[in-house]
C-alpha cells in the first residue's frame, strides 16, 4: 500500500453511486478536468478540502474505479458536488463518457506542458506508479512492461499520439463554454 493513496471501505463514491449521498448544498457543482501527470493527485487533495469547506461533497469517481470498483456509468448532478479529477474527457475505463450540458456547472481544467507530461508519464509508468487493485490491473502491468522495454524517446513519440486527442478534447470544451 502506498502512503499517498487514501483507501476507504465505505467510500463516498460508492454511496453516491447507490443514490445514498444527497447534495451537500445548493451551490453549483464543480467539475475538475485534467490529464494524467498534471498534478492531479496533489490538486485532488487540496481541491477536495476546499470543496468541503464551501459546502460541496467531493467525489473522485476515477479514483474509485481505478482502485476498487467495476466501472459503471454515472450522472453528474448540477448542485452540491465537486467531481474530480477526471483525467480523460471522452472515455475512461473502457467506457465512453457522456456529459450533459455543462452550462450551469463550474468547470476547472488543469493542464501542463505536454512535453513534461510525457516525460513524467514514462518514469511513473515504467517505475513508480501504484499498481491498480481493481479494474485495469492486468492492462496496467502490460503497459509497465512495455515502457520498461523501450527508451524514453521512443515511448514519448508513441504516447504523443495518445495524448494529442485528449488535449484537443479539452480545447473543444474550452471553445464550447466561456467560463473555464
Amino acid at each position: 500500500m502506498h502512503l499517498w493513496k487514501r483507501r476507504r471501505t465505505a467510500s463516498r463514491e460508492a454511496r453516491y453511486l447507490a443514490g445514498q449521498l444527497p447534495p451537500a448544498s445548493d451551490r453549483p457543482s464543480t467539475l475538475h478536468f485534467t490529464l494524467h501527470k498534471c498534478a492531479s493527485v496533489y490538486l485532488r487533495t487540496k481541491l477536495h478540502a476546499l470543496a468541503e469547506a464551501i459546502g460541496l461533497a467531493p467525489l473522485d469517481m476515477d479514483g474509485h474505479f481505478f482502485d476498487s470498483a467495476e466501472p459503471q456509468p454515472f450522472a453528474v448532478r448540477p448542485h452540491g458536488y465537486f467531481y474530480g479529477p477526471f483525467r480523460s474527457l471522452d472515455d475512461a475505463f473502457g467506457m465512453r463518457r457522456e456529459w450533459p450540458d455543462l452550462t450551469g456547472y463550474k468547470i476547472l481544467v488543469v493542464l501542463r506542458d505536454p512535453r513534461d507530461v510525457l516525460t513524467s508519464l514514462y518514469f511513473s509508468t515504467a517505475f513508480s506508479h501504484a499498481t491498480p487493485q481493481g479494474h485495469g490491473r492486468d492492462s496496467f502491468l502490460a503497459l509497465r512492461d512495455a515502457a520498461q522495454h523501450v527508451d524514453i524517446n521512443e515511448y514519448v513519440r508513441r504516447e504523443a499520439d495518445v495524448f494529442l486527442p485528449r488535449y484537443r478534447a479539452y480545447f473543444r470544451l474550452a471553445a464550447r463554454y466561456d467560463r473555464i
